[in-house]
């Protein structure tokens, strides 16, 4: 991904006992006026990415469920 900062991706799965718990973090430090300006400007269409990531994540985690 390209973007005027640094953006990180964390993907953290802990086993529990009824099988796992996924979290994702998404970190974006902007890089000046430009980088505050994409933040802001880009903020709803990550989330849905994120979001259709997440559900992806899961289905390749069940098989035989659809997200």
């Amino acid at each position: 991904m390209r973007a005027p900062g640094r953006v990180r991706l964390r993907t953290d799965v802990r086993p529990t006992l009824a099988g796992c718990d996924v979290e994702q973090v998404v970190t974006f430090t902007p890089s000046g006026l430009l980088g505050r300006a994409y933040l802001l400007a880009d903020l709803p269409a990550r989330e849905a990415l994120l979001t259709l990531v997440h559900r992806r994540l899961l289905a390749d985690l069940r098989p035989g469920e659809a997200p």
